[in-house]
Order: C-alpha cells, then structure tokens, then sequence
C-alpha cells in the first residue's frame, strides 16, 4: 500500500501543477474554435479552485481505495490499468454528487463544466499512467537496493 501511496502522491502533484496550464489552453482553443474573438461576443468562464481541490482529492482517494481493493496479479505486482480506470469512475461518480450537492451543477452549462473538469482527468490518468507503480516486495529507490 506504500507504493499505491507514493505513486498516488506523485501523480495528484503533478496533475494540480499541470491542470491549469492545460485547462486555460483548452479554454483558449474552445474560445478559437467557437469564433468567440472575431465576433467581439463576450465570454466568462469561471474556474472554481474548491471545485479543482475536491476533484484532484476525489481521485487521490478513490485511486487508494482501489488499489486496497483491486486483488494484484500474481500475488504481488498492481493491475494498473484496473485500478486507474476503477478510481476514474469512482471520482466522476463523486464528484457529480459534490457539484450537486453544491449547486455548482445548475449554475453551469454542459459546455462550460465539461472544458472545466476534463482536462483535470485527462491530467490525471496521463500522470498515473506515466509514473510506475512498483509491486510491494520491490524496492522504491534503485540505489537503497542491495545487489545480490
């Protein structure tokens, strides 16, 4: 579970430095691409920051809870695909409830809430998929390992 942490760790921090830069870029290019700057129309979007900490804490936990709960191959090594597409689910499940739950899900469009959030998991599942989780038996860091 030490791995499943530290890999979970490593991919929720570089997924909240990422998402902004990306999310305004997908911004930017839904702006170019609906001819919103030639038209002199006006556009407000509006990124909620909470809303971004409860997504990007929404799938740090749900990526814990199913690599507890996900059985390993072979005994030891993670099934890494399963887990990240479990805890995907798991979060968008969660997090519509939470926007529900804080009326954030009627004050936006269907336009608007999806250039706000999926950039943030296409983040996320390129960094978990990215970073190597590593079975429990294995050590984290190369150097500390003793050669046999």
């Amino acid at each position: 579970m030490k791995h499943a942490l530290q890999h979970a760790l490593k991919a929720m921090f570089t997924t909240s430095i990422l998402v902004l830069p990306v999310t305004l870029a997908v911004m930017f290019l839904y702006m170019k691409f609906m001819l919103v700057t030639h038209q002199q129309w006006s556009f407000d979007m509006h990124l909620n920051y909470l809303d971004l900490t409860v997504l990007i804490t929404t799938l740090f936990f749900a990526f814990l809870l199913s690599a507890k709960n996900i059985p390993k191959s072979n005994g030891n090594g993670y099934r890494k695909n399963a887990i990240i597409s479990v805890s995907i689910l798991l979060s968008v499940l969660v997090f519509t409830i939470y926007l529900f739950l804080s009326g954030n899900f009627r004050k936006l469009g269907f336009d608007e809430l999806m250039i706000s959030y999926t950039p943030t998991y296409l983040v996320s599942v390129l960094c978990m998929k990215y970073y190597k989780l590593s079975a429990e038996n294995e050590c984290t860091f190369k150097f500390l390992q003793k050669k046999v």
